[in-house]
């Protein structure tokens, strides 16, 4: 039977029906049962299976002042190697699943911040100083609009009970609970995009924003096409009204929900959940790249680059706009003062084809070489 917060999440992603890339991660594994369930219920991706496979002295603590001595001898004498291998034999040829055998905190430490989780289960260590610690250690993990679970929510762990009311009260979240399960969803932090709206208002006013996106649709590369923080559109669906095919990747829901409503019913947008930094997407995939006004909203751009030359092929496009000069939104966290300081941001050796000033914004294209430099 599957668990309330596993049901909840699939639930939720079905309504997402079409979209790729779930990622998933469960704190605590055992023999590996429950992991199962995860992988029948949620089908992800990508599956983190994280436990010490051995009772550590804070567990042992913990244990002592709640079962019985033989309970805690039961434990001291499991073969946890052994279990460990019967895990790992389980789940061999399952590419999309990671076994790390290593406490949850460590493990959650060794994922950079926003890791494009869209699923943690926790079921570890149930004292409320472990509990308390596995949500302040994966929340940072999980996308906006993701959902952060567990297990053995029940008067019988009052460790479990007041870690989650200690850590919704500092929150501010609300903790969703069945049966023994207990889940938050995390917040969603989408303001409205209006850049479609704008696109479609004769207004003059945004004149330029239409030049921008008319500019980059001529430029655009093969397919695929990856936009890399396509907020709501309108670049996905423009392009695909012309038979492109298109990845549209965004961290917020709510902005791939708003672009769904539009999407041409041929197909040709893929919605993917995700960080334009950490995007899941294969090697070589991309036959164009567009960063439309996205460098300047992230804190470190290198990130954005790297991942945008790993999903380019040979030969490949990148299409990039940004404003020139000064910030031009206070969600701006980085400025180009001109074309130069965008071009150094990317390999020496790609041939940048065409730039351009769109009223106040920079716009350039460039190709991958066909072959790395030696």
């Amino acid at each position: 039977m599957t668990r309330p917060a596993v049901q909840f999440a699939a639930e939720r992603y079905a309504r997402q029906s079409g979209w790729a890339g779930l990622r998933a991660a469960e704190v605590g594994v055992y023999r590996g049962d429950h992991a199962e369930e995860i992988l029948a219920a949620l089908t992800p991706e990508f599956l983190l299976l994280a436990d010490p496979w051995c009772p550590d002295a804070d567990w042992i603590a913990f244990a002592r002042s709640r079962f019985p001595a033989e309970k805690i001898e039961q434990f001291w004498a499991t073969d946890w190697d052994g279990m460990y291998l019967d895990v790992c034999a389980r789940f061999a040829g399952r590419p999309e699943i990671a076994l790390w055998r290593l406490p949850s905190v460590r493990a959650a430490s060794l994922m950079a911040d926003g890791s494009a989780f869209h699923f943690v289960y926790i079921d570890g260590n149930h004292s409320e100083q472990a509990v308390y610690a596995d949500l302040e250690a994966w929340a940072p993990r999980i996308l906006p609009g993701g959902v952060l679970a567990g297990h053995d929510h029940y008067d019988g762990q009052t460790g479990v009970l007041r870690a989650v009311a200690r850590w919704a009260e500092k929150t501010g979240l609300k903790a969703q609970t069945a049966e023994k399960d207990f889940w938050f969803v995390m917040p969603e932090d989408f303001k409205h995009d209006k850049a479609r709206e704008r696109f479609e208002d004769p207004d003059s006013r945004w004149d330029d924003l239409r030049r921008r996106i008319l500019w980059t649709l001529e430029h655009l590369g093969s397919d695929p096409v990856v936009d890399l923080g396509s907020g709501a559109g309108p670049l996905p669906i423009l392009a695909a009204t012309r038979g492109r095919y298109v990845t549209a990747v965004d961290r917020s829901y709510e902005a791939l929900a708003d672009m769904r409503r539009f999407k041409p019913s041929a197909g040709l947008i893929d919605l993917r959940h995700a960080l334009a930094e950490r995007t899941g997407l294969p090697d070589a995939s991309a036959g164009t790249v567009v960063l439309g006004e996205v460098l300047e909203h992230v804190e470190y751009a290198p990130a954005l680059v790297a991942e945008a030359v790993r999903l380019l092929r040979p030969g490949g496009t990148v299409i990039v706009t940004v404003p020139e000069g000064g910030r031009r939104s206070r969600e701006h966290k980085r400025t180009f003062a001109d074309a130069a300081a965008v071009r150094r941001l990317w390999p020496d050796d790609w041939q940048w084809t065409d730039e351009t000033r769109i009223g106040p914004w920079l716009a350039l294209a460039a190709r991958k070489p066909e072959k790395e430099a030696s």
